[in-house]
């Protein structure tokens, strides 16, 4: 892997750690395809409609502290 495409994937990551959709969504294609145990090749618009909010949600105060008392 280049040092061009490491640094893509950095910053995409770092965006989706920070909650930076803007930057996520114009780094996907409009072609993109996410498959999980819960999707099957999903396009863009339901993965954001879906995983998205979801890990908006698991980001927040409330659900951390909820998550660490589970723990």
């Amino acid at each position: 892997m280049t040092s061009s495409k490491a640094e893509m994937i950095r910053g995409i990551f770092a965006a989706y750690m920070s909650n930076d959709r803007k930057v996520v969504e114009d780094a996907l294609t409009d072609d993109f395809r996410f498959t999980s145990p819960y999707d099957d090749e999903i396009d863009k618009a339901t993965y954001f409609e879906r995983c998205w909010a979801q890990q908006q949600l698991d980001r927040a105060p409330r659900a951390r502290e909820n998550l660490r008392r589970r723990q």
